[in-house]
């Protein structure tokens, strides 16, 4: 992993999304924290349980990245972990350039929600709506989100074929909304990295973890992010 001019916020504009700027500290700083209004947890906030949680990943190698967590539009925690580059002491910052092939879906998924929002598709639709007839006939009662979000494409492949891998599954799950959470983006990168976009718009948070190593190291910071969220 190596640092670039090229800035986090160009990397991740799903974070626009959020309403939020990433600013990540560096490794071993003091974290970002914006004014908030509302009832922020003290677990989600710098020095807080989530906090101590990723310092502590970071500490025995168990995670590299960076964690952004935005309130009502606002930062409460933008703060970079570990280092990008080992052997040349590099910490993760603002301008670390994260490999992650799977970013786009965040992108797809994005856009998706917002054509609902905009009443252009709905989430019900056939995907058999915006394909051609040959399309049409094999995947007209799928559901659209099942396609754009999921990252599967159930074509079935001609009759006594084996199907390629990719066929069904792409990288990793993306979309959903279950009880005020929407995972619009959890995919893994190219090689060993992750990111995922998770948003509570019912709570007002979103939560943005671009990750150097896989979907496991990722994990327990959004299962943290996510508890403290649903239940405070």
């Amino acid at each position: 992993m190596t640092t670039t001019r090229r800035s986090m916020l160009t990397l991740l504009g799903a974070a626009a999304l959020a309403g939020a700027v990433l600013a990540p500290a560096r490794a071993g700083a003091a974290p970002a924290a914006g004014n908030v209004g509302g009832r922020v947890p003290t677990g989600l906030k710098p020095g807080g349980e989530l906090d101590r949680l990723v310092i502590d990943l970071a500490a025995r190698d168990q995670f590299s990245g960076t964690v952004l967590l935005t309130y009502r539009g606002s930062t409460v925690l933008g703060r970079s972990y570990g280092m990008a580059d080992k052997a040349r002491s590099v910490p993760n910052g603002p301008r670390t350039a994260f490999a992650l092939a799977s970013v786009t879906k965040l992108f797809t998924a994005v856009a998706v929600a917002q054509l609902v929002e905009r009443r252009g598709v709905a989430y019900t639709d056939p995907v058999g709506r915006f394909l051609d007839a040959l399309l049409r006939e094999r995947l007209l009662t799928r559901p659209f989100t099942h396609i754009t979000l999921s990252g599967k494409v159930p074509m079935p492949p001609p009759s006594g074929a084996t199907p390629p891998p990719t066929t069904f599954q792409c990288y990793g799950p993306i979309g959903g909304y279950v009880n005020g959470h929407a995972t619009l983006g959890h995919g893994g990168g190219s090689p060993g990295a992750s990111t995922s976009l998770d948003l509570y718009p019912d709570a007002c948070w979103s939560v943005v973890v671009l990750c150097n190593y896989g979907d496991n190291a990722a994990l327990p910071v959004v299962r943290l992010a996510r508890r403290i969220i649903t239940t405070t």
